[in-house]
This record gives structure tokens, C-alpha cells and sequence, in this order.
């Protein structure tokens, strides 16, 4: 039923086992730790669902490797789909700033705009002068507001492009 690399997989205790079979996956290439992990998940829920239907635990194992496949027939499909090269985690600071840094002049925005709104809008409306308010701060609100809204606005339509782009490459 297991070739002779699989053998040494039949370890008593199901925890060893796969752990076992983890170090034969990461030894045949699959390196990253979250597609072992999600590996480790269909494992074990074929582990689950084979010894909710009557199986040893020792019985589910080898079936559900039977399912999942060779470590080399794994890395051949995830090769054919692009599965390694798809897997990114924020792997620096620089690629998370690119991502979220969008919400830097956001904030400043949502700053300048309630300044506006509670510096020189209310008080106007509550009988002050507006010229006199809007020169006594001597802060363009509205300007600074407008300026952090497009740098935000081309910061996120640059990272749309730059992952449209990487999807056409892709499919290309």
C-alpha cells in the first residue's frame, strides 16, 4: 500500500507521522511554511473524516496520503498552477508600507478636514466671521485636505496598475 518511502510514516504516535511527512515534503521542495500548512490541514481533515467512518487513525493516515498524493505528484501540481509563486506573505516592511501606506494621507486628510470643520465651519455658523477665523489660522485646510486626498487617490490606483500588471504577467 506505501512505497518505501512512505514506510517509515507509519510511526505509532499520528503526531510523529506527520511530522514525518512534513520533513519529506520540505526534503522533495515544498519550502514554505504556509503551503506545508495548508497541506497539513487537507491532511488532516481526510485523517478526521476517514476515522469518523470506522478507520484506525494508522488506516486514515495512509489512505489520506493515498488522496493527497506523492510529495513529487504535489509539487508537480502546484508547479502546473504556479502554487509557489502565488503563496507572498509581507516578507518587508517596504512591501507593506507600498500596501498600506495609502492610509498615511488619508489620515491626514480626515485631520485637516475635521480641523476645518471644527476650527473655523462651526464657529461661522455659530455667528463668528469667517474671513477673520479662516486668516486668524493661517492653515490652508481645505488645500492640505485636498492635496493628502490625491496623493492617497494615486498611491492606491499605483498599486491597482502594479497588481494588474502582475496578473497579466501571470496569465501571460
Amino acid at each position: 500500500m506505501l512505497d518505501e518511502n512512505e514506510k517509515h510514516l507509519k510511526a505509532s504516535d499520528p503526531e510523529i507521522a506527520i511530522a514525518q511527512w512534513r520533513e519529506q515534503l520540505r526534503a522533495c521542495g515544498i519550502k514554505s511554511p504556509q503551503t506545508l500548512d495548508e497541506l497539513e490541514m487537507h491532511l488532516r481533515e481526510a485523517i478526521e473524516e476517514l476515522t469518523s467512518l470506522g478507520m484506525t487513525e494508522q488506516q486514515a493516515f495512509e489512505e489520506a496520503l493515498q488522496r493527497l498524493g506523492k510529495p513529487e505528484c504535489l509539487i508537480a501540481e502546484f508547479n502546473k498552477i504556479g502554487g509557489f509563486k502565488k503563496i507572498q506573505t509581507m516578507k518587508t516592511p517596504v512591501r507593506f508600507f507600498s500596501l498600506t501606506g495609502w492610509l498615511i494621507p488619508t489620515a491626514v486628510a480626515g485631520i485637516y478636514f475635521s480641523r476645518w470643520i471644527t476650527e473655523i465651519v462651526i464657529p461661522t455658523l455659530k455667528g463668528g466671521d469667517f474671513d477673520r477665523l479662516y486668516d486668524s489660522y493661517n492653515v490652508a485646510y481645505l488645500h492640505a485636505t485636498m492635496w493628502a486626498i490625491l496623493i492617497a487617490f494615486a498611491w492606491v490606483a499605483t498599486i491597482a496598475l502594479w497588481f494588474a500588471k502582475k496578473q497579466i504577467v501571470a496569465k501571460g
